[in-house]
């Protein structure tokens, strides 16, 4: 812009809640917030230039072994004498005034991390594929890899157990002519973080027309964390129906 900026800076513990959104909580004796000294609290930042912020983290007791988060906070704040005025058809002006705020996530770990965890339940709907993951180490944990979703046929198991053998293959021993069909719907698994100790849905938007009704299946290749993924023994193998209206 081409006026300055003045720019608060705050820290807040958070989680995330199943939508993805970020919820403040309040925090404890061993919240990282309490140990982060942030230099300095308030910057101004003249047109066209940028300033830089430094933190250093200082825990005064000892904190639990296991992941530890903040948010870093820079809220703009308001200038009233920076009012911008704009046309307006009927009533001549309108006054308005804009204000952003950029919220970044600052992770610390103590001790040996676990990133690991399982997917526990699975639905299918006719655009979205729903994984309930949950994450069962001390540190938070993203899906990396692949899905796809297969008609609950003899054909379609064949051609699922197919594809899913070719991708457990490392890369370099794939034979690309031979790449195998993959699914009706197919994709990335979505790399969204669950928090340790937490569980969620996590939607994976299938692209295309909506599946028709019927019985698919649907196959994961890939990571959970720093492990192969690992599914409640079974749910892979029940079909997932869509049903009619």
């Amino acid at each position: 812009g081409s006026l300055p900026v003045r720019i608060a800076v705050d820290l807040q513990s958070f989680e995330l809640d199943e939508a993805n959104q970020i919820v403040a909580v309040a925090p404890d004796e061993t919240s990282l917030e309490n140990w982060i000294v942030v230099n300095p609290l308030e910057i101004e930042i003249p047109p066209g230039e940028s300033r830089v912020v430094r933190f250093s983290i200082r825990p005064a007791i000892p904190l639990p072994p296991g992941e530890h988060r903040t948010l870093m906070v820079f809220e703009q704040i308001p200038d009233p004498t920076a009012m911008q005025t704009r046309p307006d058809d009927e009533q001549g002006t309108l006054t308005f005034m804009t204000q952003f705020r950029i919220q970044s996530a600052i992770y610390a770990t103590v001790g040996p991390i676990e990133r690991s965890g399982r997917v526990e339940d699975i639905r299918l709907e006719a655009d979205s594929l729903w994984l309930q993951v949950k994450a069962t180490g001390n540190g938070h944990v993203r899906l990396s890899g692949d899905f796809a979703v297969w008609p609950d046929t003899a054909e379609g198991r064949t051609a699922a157990a197919a594809w899913r053998a070719h991708l457990s293959q490392p890369p370099a021993e794939r034979e690309a002519p031979d790449d195998p069909a993959t699914g009706l719907r197919h994709g990335r698994l979505a790399a969204v973080p669950v928090m340790p100790g937490t569980k969620r849905w996590l939607r994976l938007p299938l692209t295309g027309e909506p599946l028709a009704p019927g019985r698919y299946r649907v196959e994961l290749v890939g990571k959970i964390g720093d492990q192969p993924i690992t599914i409640e023994p079974g749910l892979l193998e029940r079909p997932l129906i869509i049903s009619g209206d």
